[in-house]
């Protein structure tokens, strides 16, 4: 639960004081993949001092950035699918 809530309130945090104001520039494909991206730093920085184990930074974080990139994406473009059908 604890690191949930912090991925989502990091995520939250890069939306509202970043991105939103910005948005014409990176358009919903690219707050897609920094709300992705942002949500996966949040979690490691939640579970390195909750484990003790700085290494998780090493080993997890590259895997974690790659993972967050394709899923914004997919995100992005699933939402600009949907959007266009809405009336």
């Amino acid at each position: 639960m604890e690191r949930s809530s912090a991925g989502f309130h990091c995520e939250n945090f890069y939306y509202r004081f970043y991105v939103w104001k910005r948005l014409q520039y990176y358009g919903q494909l690219g707050v897609s993949v920094a709300g992705g991206v942002s949500h996966n730093i949040g979690q490691l920085l939640v579970a390195i001092p909750a484990t003790h184990t700085v290494g998780l930074l090493y080993y997890y974080a590259p895997a974690l950035m790659v993972s967050g990139v394709i899923t914004g994406l997919l995100i992005g473009v699933l939402t600009k699918e949907v959007l266009k059908r809405i009336p």
